[in-house]
């Protein structure tokens, strides 16, 4: 059974190129498909080779700038499998080719209407269905094109630009519904589009030679990924060939090429075995297809930033049941997982009243879980130390770890086993550890260890990167005297 087993997904553009290959991979990963080409007879061959390989599917004529048609692909499609599950919106041309002062209207409105619209009536076909059973998944195939003007490609890169912002609105309204949506540029593929291209001569793009350009089954690949539970926390954004690979892949160590906030120099975070101590008590937080980092700090209690649980959009605390804690989180698989069930903030041991979001002195906040997660996986004891004490400690050997899930490579843990702590700051609540821990979006509410030996106490936890004049950065962590006494409460 593949990853996909019994989804059903729809494939716009699916006779050739980047579509093709999606849907024969889609196939073998157990999806079951609607091949949608303006020809469904051009759809033969591609339906033949999922058939031959066991899988199942249909073909449908469809043109994506005619709304009626979309809606008819979209009822054949419910009628034949009884739902749908995601739609990829391939179908796209590059004509008209040429200069602004020199184009046809009428081929520029055709290009909007396949490139742009086509999207909007894919998307707005399977979007009701898809709000009624709070779950599905939208792909929109983008390109660099979107954000660089390249000559001769005005209608190009206007659709494309488009379908960018159609893409960030979809997820604006739908994605706290259940609804996934991904832009997803593909890069220069091998494919019918690039022989016109070559063709034209137009621009740098027409020069590269064909040896160079990469192969459809290779986007193919991320898009059945996209499909899949393991994408959904990058939900919402716009990614391209290279950030998907480094996701598909086992990422181990990850590039040092990718140029992330956080990041201290040398990316120094390793892959580490989620199933030993301390890595099995730290966890994913999840919420609508974002996260945090969070800890077990007792037998049902999790210790986080509490930023993670403030709504940015709606200025207001968020829902504590909306939010799912996953142990052993690895690439989908999961150990372990429990809704939150409350949190206080900051010492708030009453409820969560103030409407505020908080400042990183008082960012962080206790969870009570539905679940006692920490009588099986355990939870993390405080460090016994004054942090003032700290670079005594570590002169004499200890060593201060971090480890959480960070954004750039969401679906394994992380940590840097060698972090360097630059001061330590005095607040009225406590201490504040200025750190070089290689520590990033999703990473707010990771711990920080003092590994002693092969013992490990927890230290603190990140809440925040501080971006510097000279284009460097500091990471802040409140240290064990902010919380103890709460923490130490919730583990009687």
């Amino acid at each position: 059974m593949g990853q996909l087993s019994d989804q059903v997904i729809i494939v716009t553009g699916a006779s050739r190129g980047i579509g093709a290959a999606a849907a024969v991979a889609l196939a073998e990963s157990g999806a079951k498909l609607c091949l949608s080409a303006r020809s469904a007879a051009s759809c033969s061959t591609v339906l033949e080779e999922i058939k031959n390989a066991g899988g199942e599917a249909f073909a449908a004529s469809c043109d994506v700038s005619d709304f009626s048609a979309v809606e008819k692909m979209v009822t054949e499609t419910l009628d034949r499998y009884g739902k749908i599950d995601a739609i990829i919106n391939n179908a796209g041309i590059v004509d008209p080719i040429g200069l602004i002062a020199e184009s046809d209207p009428d081929e520029w409105a055709r290009n909007i209407s396949v490139n742009l619209l086509g999207v909007y009536h894919g998307t707005r076909a399977v979007l009701p269905n898809f709000l009624a059973q709070q779950s599905g998944v939208i792909i929109n195939i983008s390109s660099g094109a979107a954000h660089g003007p390249m000559e001769g490609w005005g209608a190009y890169c206007s659709g494309k630009a488009g379908v960018y912002m159609l893409t960030r609105a979809t997820a604006l309204e739908a994605g706290e519904k259940g609804v996934r949506v991904y832009g997803f540029a593909p890069g220069v593929v091998d494919t019918e589009m690039q022989v016109v291209i070559r063709a034209s001569g137009i621009n740098p793009v027409s020069q590269i030679p064909r040896e160079n350009l990469a192969a459809a089954e290779e986007p193919a690949k991320a898009i059945v990924w996209l499909c899949s539970d393991a994408a959904s926390d990058l939900a919402g954004q716009e990614l391209t060939i290279r950030e998907a690979d480094i996701n598909v892949a086992d990422p181990g160590r990850p590039s040092k090429t990718l140029k992330v906030l956080g990041i201290k120099g040398d990316d120094n975070r390793m892959r580490v075995d989620i199933s030993t101590k301390p890595w099995q008590m730290v966890g994913r937080l999840n919420h609508s297809g974002n996260h945090c980092t969070a800890v077990l700090v007792g037998p049902e209690t999790i210790l986080t930033a509490a930023h993670c649980f403030w709504d940015k959009r709606r200025n207001q605390w968020s829902v504590a049941s909306a939010y799912h804690f996953v142990l052993g989180y690895d690439k989908g698989e999961i150990a372990a997982h429990s809704k939150v069930k409350s949190f206080v903030v900051a010492g708030d041991n009453s409820s969560v009243k103030k409407q505020s979001r908080p400042d990183f002195i008082n960012d962080w906040t206790i969870a009570r879980l539905e679940k006692p997660l920490g009588k099986s996986f355990g939870f993390a004891k405080l460090a016994k130390v004054n942090p003032r004490n700290l670079n005594k400690l570590i002169a004499a050997g200890s060593t201060v770890v971090q480890g959480g899930y960070s954004k750039d490579i969401a679906h394994v843990l992380t940590a840097d086993t060698n972090c360097q702590i630059k001061s330590i700051q005095s607040s009225k609540s406590g201490s504040v550890l200025i750190h070089q821990c290689d520590a990033t979006k999703g990473d707010s509410g990771s711990p920080l260890f003092l590994q002693t030996g092969k013992q490990y106490t927890l230290l603190g936890i990140h809440v925040a990167t501080l971006p510097r004049s000279n284009g460097e950065t500091d990471g802040i962590a409140l240290a064990v005297d902010m919380f103890q006494d709460e923490v130490s409460a919730a583990q009687k």
